[in-house]
């Protein structure tokens, strides 16, 4: 419930920001929400005993800092190739489930077995995410960049 109600509140407000800032800037509060998460969620993990009262959270306040942002990533994505549409969605999701797959699959099992593993994991995955936006959006077209006033 905690998760989805992160999910549910964050793509309530990336709906409300839209048009209001920047949508870069709105992908960079995602990110900000999600690497101060993970660092509390590793921190927390190594300095006490792991326990679902407290260990649900942070889980749901970086589900609230990826739903800030997934919506924003995939209509810029959509805008690089307006006549192609269809196929960059296709793209997307077929790279994003081949990741999940990696990582449910492959990686998860490999760290299961440790509270602070799964969050180093967790905050290596995403800074992944995170360094490949930064080196990749500049080469992206102006989209984005400003909102308009009107």
């Amino acid at each position: 419930m905690l998760t989805i109600s992160g999910i549910m509140s964050g793509a309530w407000l990336s709906g409300r920001l839209a048009g209001k800032i920047a949508p870069k800037q709105q992908i960079r509060h995602g990110f900000v929400i999600m690497l101060l998460t993970s660092l509390f969620n590793l921190a927390a993990n190594w300095l006490f005993t792991p326990h679902v009262s407290w260990a649900l959270i942070p889980i749901a306040v970086f589900a609230f800092g990826w739903a800030l942002m997934v919506p924003v990533v995939t209509l810029l994505v959509l805008d690089l190739y307006p006549e192609r549409r269809g196929m960059a969605s296709s793209l997307q999701a077929f790279i994003g489930s081949t990741a999940n797959g990696i990582v449910a699959g492959v990686i998860a099992p490999l760290v299961m077995h440790s509270t602070p593993g799964l969050a180093m994991v967790s905050l290596g995955m995403m800074c992944i995410g995170l360094v490949a936006w930064v080196f990749l959006h500049h080469g992206w077209p102006e989209i984005g960049r400003a909102v308009s006033r009107d």
